[in-house]
């Protein structure tokens, strides 16, 4: 018998506050701004303490400064994005993603999304979600239907056109004909 491999522990869920770190950074880089112009574009939007520091600390790992939502909703219009697209898109790329140091954990995009949004809302959410798929839907339907039934009119017709010539060449003959 041959000893079995230990599992590999799962990861260390990895805190929200690197996700954001993460996301800012990319985001920035992605856009070619430097950590001046995003300190300068929060100054224009009413955070006058903002400076280029300011963002190194947000970026930075371990000992980073935190921020506030309000910070991260202004940074977000700042760099062009949406509050989840700092949060969500590291956060399905890495999994788990811990909410409290040692403690609170979101391990699904569920779990995380009930945890900023009241069920009842992202029920409403869903329904619309789903409300709208299905109109459009709906509408591709009748497209496609509009468009079989403008077929099946348009080959109608050209039988129609065939029986007409056949009935008018029938009565020509049946006229030319001796009784």
């Amino acid at each position: 018998m041959t000893p079995r491999k230990p599992k590999a522990p799962a990861p260390k869920p990895e805190p929200l506050a690197e996700v954001i770190a993460a996301s800012v950074r990319h985001f920035r880089q992605v856009r070619e701004l430097t950590q001046g112009a995003v300190a300068q574009g929060m100054n224009e939007i009413g955070y006058p303490t903002w400076g280029r520091t300011t963002v190194v600390e947000i970026e930075g790992k371990g000992r980073g400064r935190g921020i506030t939502l309000a910070e991260l909703i202004g940074v977000a219009y700042v760099l062009g994005v949406t509050v989840f697209d700092l949060v969500i898109p590291t956060f399905i790329r890495r999994g788990d993603i811990e909410i409290a140091p040692g403690g609170l954990v979101a391990d699904t995009v569920i779990d995380f999304m009930a945890m900023i949004i009241p069920p009842e809302i992202f029920k409403d959410l869903a329904v619309d979600v789903a409300t709208k798929g299905i109109q459009k839907e709906l509408a591709r339907l009748r497209t496609v239907e509009s468009n079989r039934l403008y077929h099946l009119a348009s080959q109608l017709r050209d039988r129609a056109e065939e029986f007409e010539s056949t009935a008018d060449d029938l009565n020509a003959k049946s006229e030319e004909a001796p009784s």
